[in-house]
């Protein structure tokens, strides 16, 4: 039977134990044959039938048929095949040191959503995602196969790689986690010490543990017309950026105009 049969089933054929829908009405379940279950993964995902009318037509319910669907998109039809014979003791499945290395730094580079990076590398959990960017911030160690990692230590710098870092920061759009991972600290880190440099310049930045922060202020005039350049700068290029992106949708308007 084709998978497009399964449109025009009465629901009495499709299921046989009583179970309770999303609309808690009793209807009838049995085991879903692999046929039928991806199927309802294909419609789910194609947006041609909502979970909870495909769970009333296979007896099961909405959540059921949204997990199909995920397996089937991360690991295709071999995903939705029961396992016979063998019985499973549930665990942390174990990804490469490398895989959540390239999640992080893909992440962090603005390269997709955390949904996108866990479909791109056919990652199960967003919550293993973000304890490995997490990791990958504090400049800890991901370790392999087993699935876990640990912190370590914040990387120690010196006054002049800070003052460095957050005029990079700074002048390079405000993207934290990218100025984190090319200078080799955590984004923690890098948001401090820019918010530091943005309120105190350079006397911001300095080793100074055991003073309150507000005790600390700007040193010089030149510091603070270097914050006052960088916050220019950033201005500016805020406003060109703008004007480029008004001058390109008026340039597709057109294009779409000229098309009619």
């Amino acid at each position: 039977m084709g998978l497009l049969q399964f449109d025009m089933l009465p629901l009495w054929k499709t299921v046989k134990r009583k179970t309770v829908n999303d609309r808690g009405s009793i209807v009838m379940s049995e085991k879903v044959s692999l046929d039928k279950k991806v199927w309802a993964a294909q419609k789910y995902i194609q947006g041609d039938k909502s979970a909870i009318t495909l769970g009333g037509m296979l007896g099961v319910n909405r959540v059921t048929i949204m997990r199909w669907a995920k397996t089937y998109q991360v690991k295709g039809e071999n995903g939705l095949r029961r396992k016979r014979g063998i019985r499973y003791i549930k665990r942390n499945p174990a990804y490469l040191k490398s895989l959540k290395e390239n999640a992080a730094k893909d992440y962090l580079s603005g390269k997709g959503s955390q949904k996108d990076i866990c479909k791109k590398y056919k990652i199960r959990s967003r919550h293993a995602l973000q304890n490995w960017i997490k990791v990958y911030h504090s400049h800890g160690e991901l370790k392999g196969n087993t699935g876990g990692s640990y912190t370590t230590k914040a990387r120690k710098t010196t006054e002049a790689e800070r003052i460095e870092i957050a005029l990079a920061c700074i002048t390079g759009g405000r993207n934290y986690g990218e100025t984190a991972v090319k200078y080799a600290v955590s984004y923690q880190q890098v948001y401090t010490w820019v918010k530091k440099y943005e309120k105190l310049g350079e006397a911001g930045l300095e080793d100074r543990r055991g003073q309150r922060t507000a005790q600390q202020e700007p040193r010089t005039e030149l510091e603070r017309l270097r914050i006052e350049n960088e916050k220019l700068k950033r201005q500016l290029y805020i406003a060109e950026t703008e004007v480029n992106l008004l001058k390109k949708v008026k340039e597709l308007e057109r294009r779409d105009a000229w098309d009619k």
